[in-house]
């Protein structure tokens, strides 16, 4: 809002300045232009110098003496700005009400909008005429001469007319701009104190969305490595989020995670993976409403040895037996493992696994295969897998066939993107550099010559490690959500990405889509859409890996 004040300000003493210089032209006064540049300085101030020394006109009388007229005049021109001043407030206090602790928040918009201008307008405007009154001469007044013509409008006219053309710009200013974008985004930052800040670790792994605490409206979960904690959660309250720790040991958390309710007893849990370092898959069991906020989760294990590496897990009920398995990747072993859920998930050991797949998946030269979804590919009314740059068809018990979607593999989503016949499949290069496509199906789902890919942008995509699929703009058609990463070398001190974009691509449920940056010179990773304040609208939920890490970012939707 800064730069719309700076705007208002500028046009009313651009407006008094060029009423100036004429008035200073039509009474003859010596230097005009010097007086309109004070005016153009100073603003009101610059104004009152000019009425406290200009030539009188036949008529018209100045009294109380120079200081006195600067003082009367600055605060008739100042008040004039009242209202254009309270028009720019009441949008910022309104855009900040959902900041806990906020003047919004606390009082309300209308007497917090309040409050604030006059704590803007009230100060200098006492100063101005407690000056003044010390400065007030009691002589006579000084009485105009014959020959000087006043310009019209007059003084206090000029300042009215000023006011009003300011105050209608004001109210243009303070209005969401009618930019390419359908939807209009109210940007919340912890960089601003407006969330929670995530911890203390630089390294931020994953970003997970689900009601975790039963309100209706979705939490969401924040994992690290470096240093603990582990795991933050955090919860809508009325007026923003708050923290809490939900694993404060230190483990090295890997990108992905799930959320499910393991245990059956009526709320969600959580599943996370560790990194290179680490060869667990972990679960949390949730408290549930019984037990405290700050109630530590009980984190229990799905896997335990064997290869490191767990980026992109999902729950699904892939072998078609009535309850959701775990799939997950292991990247060390080139493997994709389907768990079933144990009977008494709390007094497992592990969970049984088995390897359905193990090769490449898309995954460019030297890095790792990554990315998970569940959807009904093919139709038949099961739930199948994809993951990297292939979904995976159950041929019978836990053998699964893979069809290759595309060359490339990586953050992967599926979506009816055309309404009717199979879903199209997203692709973005995540951990790599690569196209940024969708791709239609125009026969047998199961043939990969069936799949044909669409460029949503011209290029390569750098690090496209966020990739999401929902009806952003409300329009009953899926729209698709993609970032780039900023920074990925933790050794490195300036972003790897400096140029880093974000885009919405909205789509008309037949295939075609409308482009609009999204954000850029932002470093995002395992960005989110979801409904972040039960409103109905989905949101965005941003939080980068190292780029200005600790930091965590919401886009409200205020469409």
């Amino acid at each position: 809002m800064l730069r719309q004040r700076l705007a208002a300000t500028l046009l009313f003493n651009v407006l008094l300045a060029g009423w100036v210089y004429y008035d200073a032209r039509a009474r003859g006064a010596r230097k005009p232009l010097f007086a309109a540049g004070l005016t153009l300085v100073w603003g009101p101030l610059g104004l009152g110098f000019w009425a406290s020394d200009r030539p009188l006109a036949d008529g018209e009388r100045r009294a109380g003496g120079a200081g006195w007229t600067m003082a009367r005049t600055f605060a008739i021109a100042w008040t004039v700005l009242l209202p254009t001043i309270v028009a720019l407030v009441v949008p910022d206090i309104r855009a900040r009400s959902v900041v806990p602790g906020s003047l919004g928040g606390r009082f309300g918009v209308p007497l917090a909008s309040s409050l604030v201008s006059l704590a803007i307008w009230l100060p200098p405007l006492a100063t101005a005429l407690g000056l003044g009154a010390m400065m007030r001469a009691r002589g006579p007044a000084e009485a105009g001469r014959p020959g000087v013509a006043p310009a019209k409008p007059l003084l206090t006219q000029a300042i009215l007319i000023a006011g009003l053309i300011v105050f209608a710009a004001a109210k243009l200013f303070a209005a969401e701009p009618a930019g390419p974008d359908r939807v209009r985004w109210q940007h919340l930052s912890s960089s601003r104190g407006e969330l929670p800040v995530p911890g203390t670790s630089t390294q931020q792994t994953g970003a997970l969305v689900a009601d975790f605490d039963g309100d209706g409206i979705s939490d969401f979960v924040l994992s690290f490595r470096q240093v603990a904690p582990a795991l933050v959660w955090y919860r809508r309250v009325e007026n923003g989020w708050t923290r809490h720790v939900l694993e404060p040991d230190f483990l090295t958390v890997e990108a992905g995670g799930a959320a499910f309710d393991i245990d059956g007893d009526g709320d969600l849990d959580l599943v996370f993976g560790g990194d290179w370092q680490s060869s667990d898959v972990w679960w949390w069991e949730n408290p549930g409403r019984q037990g405290a906020i700050e109630s530590r989760w009980t984190r229990r294990v799905v896997k335990s040895g064997g290869a490191t590496q767990h980026h992109d897990q999902v729950f699904g009920d892939f072998l078609q037996t009535g309850r959701p398995q775990l799939a997950f990747w292991n990247q060390n072993a080139k493997a994709i493992f389907l768990a079933t859920v144990p009977s008494d998930p709390r007094h497992a050991v592990t969970w049984d696994a088995v390897k359905i797949f193990e090769g490449a998946a898309g995954e460019p030269g030297g890095l790792y295969p990554e990315g998970m979804d569940a959807a009904d590919v093919d139709g038949d009314s099961h739930v199948d897998l994809l993951a990297g740059n292939a979904w995976f068809k159950r041929e019978n018990g836990t053998t699964f066939r893979p069809i290759r979607i595309a060359p490339i593999g990586g953050r992967i989503a599926a979506g009816q993107l055309v309404e009717g016949g199979p879903p199209e499949i997203a692709i973005a290069p995540g951990d790599g550099v690569g196209p940024l496509r969708w791709f239609s199906c125009d026969g047998r789902p199961d043939d990969p010559a069936s799949w044909h890919g669409h460029d949503l942008i011209q290029g390569d995509v750098v690090h496209g490690h966020s990739l999401a699929l929902g009806d952003i703009d409300g329009d009953g058609h899926l729209d698709i959500f993609a970032a780039e990463m900023a920074k990925w070398k933790e050794a490195a001190a300036v972003p790897d990405n400096p140029e880093a974009r974000a885009w919405i691509f909205y789509g008309d449920g037949r295939g075609h889509f409308e482009t609009v940056e999204f954000a850029h010179g932002m470093g995002f990773h395992e960005a989110r859409l979801a409904d972040l304040d039960g409103d109905g609208r989905l949101d965005v939920l941003q939080k980068p890996y190292n780029w200005n890490a600790p930091r965590v970012d919401v886009w409200l939707n205020r469409h």
